[in-house]
Parts: structure tokens; C-alpha cells; sequence
């Protein structure tokens, strides 16, 4: 209610007094002693003037304390608190002792600005840390056939942007023996037998998977299953050598989604290698080499019995292999015309064997010689044996065949009818046998061979985390993986964390099963306390038989937990934003325990103030009565429990004690002379027992009356920054390090007994019923102390119409606007309209539809021109300018006053002027300009204004 400013009563000032009174009596100015006797009754009536104009006010204010308005305390501010234990001794024997932070454990921030007193939170639960942190997570979708790599909420800044859903990946796993593994480039022939019909084909990738996890993509040359449809052989080419690493192979078939996994009845495997033909890798007659890329003579010039040529390529080194060799001879009995040198002698039918080299040595081979012994052009068609092996021949390693001559030879007689020469030596010497060895002018090596097909062993299943053998169940159950690694010595089984929802929607306690020995196993599941609204503590009490998962498709050393919420039709993963382990919550709050009060004199009325005001919560005061009748103790556990009698036995000359404890009341109204209560005053911390007739008196004694335990604290300074509340005030072993990854929210300072009367005197108006839209708002405003306004606009939904244009009877909406001065754009959480809807509701006429939302923002870009005093930086009197208008701007802690700037109103330039008014360093604001954001949402008349882009530019100021 908006109550119009209080009278004046009395206007004249001390002067004004003084004159009339001149007036009045006629006394001359010469007389000092009038003069001095005007000056002190002006005086003393301007100070009786002062006083009586405060009567109206003070009359209302008197009025106002008769409703008893309730002032909102200070509220704390609330965080979340990681810890990090020290990493465990390697090697120690036995298991590490379980480490235990204490509830009320004590983290100090850092001051605020202006400030020399630290915020200090107290955690708010126990904390059993293990030293374990998430590795790898996964989030599987309700359907179980598409899941999400969710790796990033387990780090400390969450996760900014929901990772892409993908299929669950699905594949058959082929062991490959170490014989498939060739360097040569090679064939692998893949039998697959499956059972029954056809089916639909089905998108396939291949690869093959080294020991350490790398895969080599395959190309199959031909898919004879189509698929997986049906049964059929598949030709992969490119078993690169890089790939043949020392350890176990696999091959990998990956089938794309929404085609069955088919598991083959029967897998059978073979090698075949081919090679087309090619040159000589090199040759050797005996051991001088050849230069096989020219003509040669492979026997040498003069062939002799037993003379032989080794022939090197890597074909020749197959077991089993079809070898072709194609040969073209220089000068051989068949070619056509001349050749360069005489032709090949084929007289004596010369004869070559061929040998392979062998795990016995040089071993004959079988062979289809077209060259009949190198006298024409042809092909040399050898089957090599099983115990071929490669060898190194003068610095050529390979595979090696050897052609000897075994019998026969390459001489030529001379003919009868040559012409016989002049000279005897001549003669003879034409009549001896020539000498005509074969010489090759290029010689090609073609080979194939495929070995017989082996059955293949070991197939495994490959679904999602999991791999196993095809009889193993593979469910790919939803919900939220969490593969952690920890310490081997860590002995506890309890698992503490805080997990955040996603969209400021706190979780629901979910259901935990984690990673046995033989399967998954249910775990329980135990919700802690946690201040944060959109975050939930709890426990997952694990097994000790909590094992590694062998079977992993990520990593076979993880330990794994699986999240979910259990529903009607089928489970679904947690909406998470983040998952801290080894994480409480913590309240900005200081624990104070046994303070004593003082001594009761046994009069009423008595009031005592404690050490620190602020008080929050419930306090547990005591109030030490000696004597005590049995029956009355009796009575006191009967109706209020066993922790409301403490009995402190005598000692030495002091007698028996009976500690009380007192309850704590708003107001006297229907308290009896017996009833054991008292008053608090939470902003002074003060304390106010009965007068005997209202409330018992406590009865007289020394030192009776203390606080057994209360809290103190709240306030707008606790909202420290990210990473600021880190030290650590309480005494703990083995914690390195206290992380806190958000920045501390919800601190409020105390209401102001200004603001408690105003909501007192709208009580006036409303009386706790929401009728008009003023009472939508002031009822708002008082349902939570965390908003700083309210507005209310009837007949509309700003959910559908966020500008307010078309009418929408029966709802009712409130833009709502959360006292936060350290973001930006403030929004509220989601539990914080829940939370006020709810209040409403209660409030409000039935068949009300309320719809509360956010505030929307007009953000104002703003150019502006100042000149700086002479010696002032520019640049920092630039950045002071802008920081100056974005604090002024700002929707919450902004304004003339610094409380916020209301609904639709928009500054006017010359307040923009008189907020820079007094900035070090500024000579004067030659130009300011205010327009909206470009690109912002259209503008309603109801938006909140706040900063938006602020560019200042600096003139020089002329001499």
C-alpha cells in the first residue's frame, strides 16, 4: 500500500522563529542580551518543531507495530563443497582407514569488497570421502537403443550443452589368429553360416583392432552375406602390416541402427593372398648379383653342370603357394627375326631343377617348366611347400627359388657344310662345340594362395558398455553410466555425492545398481541433506564384491554404477547437470555450542543477549532448574522426548542440575504462567523470558540460563564467487583440498524494518487475500524472501503471449524477479515458482489459472563521449564509465536509490548524466545515447531494463 507522504506540522525554521518573535515584542537589536535570549528560544522552537513533525510518522509507525509485522530474517547463502582426500600410500599393505568429514565442518571464502570478515560455511552433513572420480559416463535414452557420451557433468563446470543421442553401438567381434596376420598385402576370406530366412540387409562396418585398442578401417572387396542377411564368405583386403602388433586381434563388424545384431551359427576363416605379376625383387648367379631390370644371363656366360640362379620376391616365401613365373627370353630358339645375340643352344635338351627354399634348406620342387630349361619363351609353373620360409642372401631378405642345371647344356655343334678357314688353328677351333647360354630379357612373378578354412572360436558380442560371448545377456538397460577409478587401498563401500538437476529442477532420489563380479547388483540409495534447490545429496551404500568390469567396451579398470528412475512403462536416466563426488552442501552459517547466557535474579521480564545475532533456524536454549520434582521430569520426556531433560550430576559442593530446554514462541498471547517459553529476537539476538503470568519466569540461580546450540549467520555477503570458498578452518587429515565449482546463491540481509512496515500496512489492503493485482504482488514478494519484485497482469499469459497483446480470461500472471545482484538478467529457478505458485494458490479465488514466469529484459546499448580531466588515463576512465552504467542499469541493485529499477520503467538520459556525476578522472559527458539491443526480442511494455553493450570514447579536451 502506497501511503501519501506524512504532513509537516510545524514549517519555520530557527530564523523564521527569531524574526516573528522580533516582530512580536518590538525588542531592539542593540540589545545583546535580548538578542541572545531570541537566538536561544529560535533554537530551541526549531528543535520542537523537528520533533513534533515526527508524530504523524511515529503515530503510524505505533499503529503499524499493533499488526505485528513479521520481518524476514537473513537467510543464508548455500553452496556446494568437494573435497579431495589424499591420495593413498602405493604399496602400504592392508586398507586405508575410512576418511570422515564431519557435519559443521568449516570453509572460509574470501572478503567481499569492503569488507574484513570472510564468509564462513558450515557443511550441513557428515561426508564419507573415497578417493574414486568418474572417468567415463554415459547416458542411455528410455528406449535403450540410443545413448549419449556424458562425460562432461562429472567435471567440475558441468556440462554447458547436452551431448548429441547416438545410436548404442552394436558390433560382432571376430578373434583373429596370429597366422591372418601377414605383412603382405592379403585377403582375408570370412565364412559366415547363419540360421534361418533372409533378412534385411544390413549397414556394416569393418575393422581391425589391435591390441591397445587402435582399429584399421577395412573396405570388404566383396559382402557375399549382403549384410548379415544370409549366409556367405566376406573378402577384406588391406590387413595392413602396421597393424600386426604383438598381442590379440580383432575383427570388428559394427552394425548400423535399426538392423538386428545376427550372431553367425559358424565363422571360418582363410588367407588368400594374391599377387599380380611383377618384376624380380633380384637376382644372383651364385653370389654375384644380377641386374634383373635389364637383360642378363641367369646362368652365366659359360653354363656348366651344377651352375644355378637364385631368384628373390616375396611370393616365394608362401606355404603353398601357385607360383607363375613368365619368362621372355632375349635369345630364345623361338623368337622371331634376328635376335642381338646368337640364339640359345637347345641341341643337348639342357634341363633345370628347381628348388625352394625351405626350414630343411634348399628343397626340389615339382615344376611345369614352358621354357623347356631356359631355351624359349614361356611359363614356369611351381607349387611351393608348407615349410617355406624367407632368408637373407647377400643383404636381399625374401622368399628365394633357385633354378640349377642338372642336365644337359647350351653348346652348339658345328654344322657339316660350314666353309673350312686357311689356317689349321682356325679350323679347329671351328669344329669345337660353341657355347650359347640363354639370356632373359625380363621375367614376371604371378602367385596366389589360399590356405584351408579354420573354424574361428571365441566370437564375442558387442552391445553398448558390455562384450561377451553371444549366450551373455546384453541389455542395455537406461539410464546414467558412470565408469570411476579409485584407489586399490580405498576400504569404504559408501559413496557420497550431490548430483544437480538440469534446468534448475532439483532430481528425484534415483535408484543406483553397481558392477559385481557375475552382473549387476541393487544398491541403496540414502538422500542427505543439501541446501542447494535444484541439487539432491545422497549415499549409494555399495558392496564390498564392487569389482571391475572386464567385459567393458570403454575401459575393462573401470568400477561402474548405473543411475536410473524407475518408471511405470520402462526405467529412464536422471536429468543431470552435474555429478560431484565426494561433495555436501554447505549453509553460510557459524555453529555455536554451550554459551552460557547468564544468572536468572528471578524477575520478569528478563532479557539476555547473545554473542552473535542473526540467528537462524530453531535455537536449543536450557534453563538450569534445581530440585526438580521426579514427576515433573517424568512429564517433560513424556511430552517432548528424551532430549528435552538433561541431568548433570553433582560434583564436589555443587548439587544436582536439571537442564530444561525452553521451546521458543512468537508472542505471549497463549502462553500460561507455567509455560516454559521465550521470546527471540533473531536481528539482535536477544532474548525475552515471561513475566510469570505470560510465560514462566526462569527460577534464580547463578549461571542457569545458556544457548546448548544455535546458528548464526545469512546475509548478501555470503554469494562468494566460484573457487573462492577454499580454506579450509577446521582440522581434517588427509583432505588436500576444498573445491567449490558454483558460486554461493540465496544469502539475503535482513529485512528492514522500513520494508516490514510497508508489507505490514498492504496487509491493510489484502488481509492475506489476492484479489487485485497490487495483492498478487505484495503477496508474492512476502511468500519468498529471495524476490525482489513483483508485477501482476490480469487477464493475460505471458507464457503463450510474452508481450501481454491478447487477453486471456481467468489467469492470472506474475512476473516474478529474484533478488540476485550478481547475474546479469536475474531468472528465477523453477522451485522458486513452484514454491510461490504454491503460496498463491492458497490466496487466491478459486478457478484462478496462474501462470509466474521470469522478467523480460530490455537491454539498452548505450554511446557515449567523455573527456578526461587533464592526466587521467583514458582507457580507465573508459572501462570505469561503462562499469559504472552497467551497475546503475542493473535490474536488482541499479536505479537513483540501488534498489532496482521498476517494470516498464525506462531511465531518462539526464539520470544516466547524474550516475557518472562524481567518477574520478571525468571532465565532462559531451554525448550520451540510449537505444535497444540490436537483435533483441520485442519490446513489452512491462520489461525490466538492463544493461546491454556500452561503448565510450574519449575526446581530448582543447587548451
Amino acid at each position: 500500500m502506497n501511503l501519501p507522504a506524512m504532513p509537516r506540522l510545524e514549517t519555520r525554521a530557527s530564523g523564521d522563529v527569531a524574526a516573528a518573535l522580533r516582530r512580536e515584542l518590538g525588542w531592539p537589536r542593540q540589545d545583546a542580551l535580548a538578542e541572545a535570549l531570541v537566538a536561544v528560544f529560535a533554537h530551541y522552537a526549531e528543535l520542537l518543531g523537528g520533533a513534533l513533525n515526527t508524530a504523524p510518522q511515529r503515530h503510524l509507525d505505533a499503529f503499524v507495530d499493533l499488526l505485528q509485522p513479521e520481518r524476514f530474517a537473513a537467510e543464508p547463502a548455500w553452496t556446494v563443497l568437494a573435497f579431495e582426500p589424499v591420495p593413498r600410500p602405493a604399496g602400504r599393505p592392508g586398507a586405508a582407514p575410512a576418511l570422515v568429514v564431519p557435519a559443521g565442518t568449516r570453509v572460509a571464502g574470501q572478503p567481499a569488497p569492503g569488507s574484513s570478515e570472510p564468509p564462513l560455511f558450515e557443511t550441513v552433513a557428515p561426508l564419507a570421502l573415497q578417493a574414486a572420480r568418474v572417468v567415463r559416463a554415459y547416458a542411455v535414452d528410455d528406449t535403450g537403443g540410443r545413448w549419449a557420451d556424458a562425460t562432461a557433468i562429472a567435471q567440475p563446470q558441468g556440462a554447458a550443452a547436452p551431448a548429441p543421442a547416438l545410436a548404442v553401438p552394436r558390433a560382432l567381434r571376430f578373434p583373429l589368429p596370429s597366422a591372418a596376420l601377414v605383412a603382405a598385402p592379403a585377403t582375408l576370406v570370412l565364412q559366415l553360416d547363419f540360421d534361418g530366412e533372409a533378412h534385411a540387409p544390413a549397414e556394416l562396418d569393418w575393422c581391425l583392432q589391435g591390441p591397445q585398442g587402435a582399429c584399421v578401417p577395412l573396405v570388404p572387396a566383396d559382402d557375399g552375406t549382403q549384410g548379415l542377411s544370409r549366409s556367405g564368405a566376406v573378402l577384406l583386403q588391406g590387413l595392413a602390416p602396421a597393424a600386426a602388433a604383438p598381442g590379440p586381434h580383432w575383427l570388428v563388424c559394427s552394425v548400423g541402427p535399426g538392423a538386428p545384431l545376427r550372431v553367425p551359427r559358424q565363422a571360418r576363416w582363410a588367407l588368400r593372398r594374391v599377387q599380380a605379376a611383377a618384376p624380380l625383387e633380384a637376382a644372383f648367379f651364385g653370389a654375384l648379383p644380377l641386374d634383373a631390370s635389364c637383360d642378363f644371363f641367369p646362368l652365366g656366360e659359360r653354363p656348366r653342370f651344377g651352375d644355378a640362379v637364385l631368384l628373390c620376391a616375396a611370393p616365394f616365401a608362401w606355404p603353398g603357394a601357385q607360383v607363375d613365373l613368365a619368362v621372355r627370353l632375349t635369345n630364345g630358339s623361338d623368337a622371331e627375326g634376328t635376335p642381338p645375340i646368337p640364339r640359345v643352344g637347345d641341341q643337348h635338351a639342357p634341363r633345370l631343377q628347381w628348388d625352394a627354399w625351405t626350414a630343411a634348406g634348399w628343397t626340389p620342387l615339382q615344376a611345369q617348366d614352358g621354357t623347356q630349361g631356359f631355351t624359349r619363351s614361356g611359363r614356369v609353373r611351381l607349387t611351393l611347400l608348407a615349410d617355406v620360409r624367407p632368408m637373407d642372401w647377400q643383404g636381399a631378405p625374401g622368399g628365394f627359388l633357385r633354378a640349377r642345371l642338372a642336365g644337359g647344356d647350351y653348346l652348339v655343334e658345328p654344322g657339316p657344310g660350314a666353309a673350312a678357314p686357311a689356317n689349321g688353328f682356325a679350323a679347329w677351333q671351328q669344329q669345337q662345340p660353341q657355347h650359347r647360354p640363354p639370356a632373359i630379357a625380363r621375367l614376371d612373378v604371378a602367385a596366389q594362395v589360399q590356405a584351408p578354412a579354420q573354424a574361428l572360436d571365441g566370437i564375442e558380442v558387442e552391445q553398448g558398455l558390455q562384450r561377451g560371448a553371444p549366450a551373455a545377456r546384453h541389455d542395455a538397460w537406461p539410464g546414467l553410466y558412470l565408469g570411476l577409478r579409485r584407489d586399490a587401498a580405498e576400504a569404504g563401500t559408501d559413496l557420497q555425492c550431490v548430483l544437480q538437476g538440469d534446468g534448475g529442477v532439483p532430481p528425484a532420489l534415483p535408484r543406483c545398481q553397481y558392477r559385481g563380479p557375475d552382473g549387476w547388483r541393487d544398491a541403496a540409495v540414502r538422500a542427505v541433506p543439501c541446501p542447494q534447490p535444484d541439487a539432491l545429496g545422497c549415499v549409494l551404500a555399495l558392496g564390498a564384491d564392487w569389482s571391475p568390469w572386464p567385459a567393458s567396451t570403454v575401459d575393462p579398470g573401470l568400477l561402474w554404477l548405473r543411475l536410473y528412475q524407475a518408471g511405470e512403462a520402462s526405467d529412464a536416466p536422471p536429468r543431470l547437470a552435474r555429478v560431484l563426488l565426494n561433495a555436501v552442501g554447505a549453509l553460510q552459517q557459524a555453529t555455536v555450542e554451550d554459551e552460557l547466557l547468564g544468572s536468572s535474579s528471578g524477575a520478569p521480564l528478563q532479557q539476555f543477549t547473545l554473542a552473535r545475532g542473526q540467528v537462524l533456524g530453531e535455537p536449543e536454549l536450557e534453563v538450569g532448574e534445581d530440585g526438580l520434582p521426579a514427576a515433573e521430569r517424568q512429564a517433560l520426556v513424556d511430552a517432548q522426548g528424551v532430549q528435552a531433560l538433561r541431568v548433570q550430576a553433582a560434583t564436589g559442593r555443587l548439587p544436582e542440575r536439571c537442564w530444561v530446554r525452553w521451546q521458543r514462541v512468537d508472542d505471549f498471547s497463549a502462553s500460561g504462567p507455567l509455560s516454559r517459553h521465550y521470546l527471540l529476537d533473531r536481528h539482535a539476538g536477544r532474548v525475552q523470558f515471561g513475566d510469570g503470568r505470560r510465560g514462566r519466569v526462569p527460577p534464580p540461580g547463578p549461571n542457569n540460563l545458556r544457548m546448548r546450540r544455535y546458528r548464526s549467520g545469512g546475509g548478501a555477503a555470503g554469494n562468494a564467487p566460484a573457487q573462492t570458498v577454499t580454506q579450509l578452518r577446521s582440522t581434517l587429515p588427509y583432505v588436500a583440498a576444498v573445491r567449490q565449482p558454483d558460486a554461493a546463491r540465496g544469502g539475503q540481509d535482513a529485512e528492514t524494518p522500513a520494508t516490514a512496515r510497508a508489507a505490514a500496512t498492504a496487509w491493510l489492503r489484502h488481509r492475506g487475500r489476492a484479489v487485485g493485482p497490487d495483492d498478487y504482488a505484495d503477496l508474492a514478494c512476502r511468500a519468498e524472501p529471495g524476490i525482489a519484485r513483483a508485477l501482476c497482469l490480469p487477464a493475460c499469459d505471458l507464457a503463450s503471449d510474452p508481450l501481454g497483446e491478447r487477453p486471456a480470461p481467468g489467469r492470472v500472471s506474475l512476473a516474478v524477479l529474484p533478488r540476485d545482484a550478481t547475474a546479469p538478467q536475474p531468472q528465477p529457478e523453477p522451485a522458486l515458482l513452484q514454491r510461490i505458485r504454491a503460496f498463491l494458490q492458497a490466496r487466491c479465488p478459486a478457478g484462478v489459472r496462474l501462470q509466474l514466469v521470469g522478467p523480460r529484459y530490455l537491454a539498452l546499448d548505450l554511446e557515449l563521449e567523455v573527456a578526461p580531466l587533464p592526466g587521467a588515463d583514458p582507457a580507465a576512465l573508459a572501462d570505469a564509465c561503462a562499469r559504472r552504467l552497467r551497475d546503475y542499469l542493473h535490474p536488482v541493485a541499479g536505479g537513483p536509490a540501488g534498489e532496482g529499477w521498476p517494470f516498464g520503467r525506462r531511465p531518462h538520459p539526464s539520470e544516466l548524466r547524474a550516475a557518472l556525476r562524481g567518477l574520478p578522472g571525468l571532465g565532462e559527458v559531451r554525448q550520451l545515447r540510449q537505444r535497444p539491443a540490436r537483435g533483441g526480442a520485442p519490446q513489452a511494455p512491462h520489461a525490466l531494463v538492463c544493461a546491454g553493450d556500452c561503448a565510450v570514447r574519449t575526446v581530448d579536451v582543447p587548451a
